[in-house]
């Protein structure tokens, strides 16, 4: 699930879309914070961006 946003981020998809999904992936257990960071530093600055975005929430709560 979340690895497809990424790349629906690469094509410019909605961010929260992208949040959301890192979210629910991280809340059930999908991927953890390294394994995401990871993934998003190989698709480009933009997705970097948004996931670093989405775990900042996430650890904000």
């Amino acid at each position: 699930m979340v690895w497809r946003r990424f790349d629906a981020a690469q094509a410019g998809a909605a961010p929260e879309q992208v949040i959301t999904s890192v979210n629910q992936a991280v809340e059930r257990g999908m991927a953890t914070e390294p394994q995401l960071l990871t993934a998003a530093s190989k698709r480009g600055s933009r997705v970097e961006r948004l996931i670093r975005e989405a775990l900042r929430r996430e650890i904000a709560g």
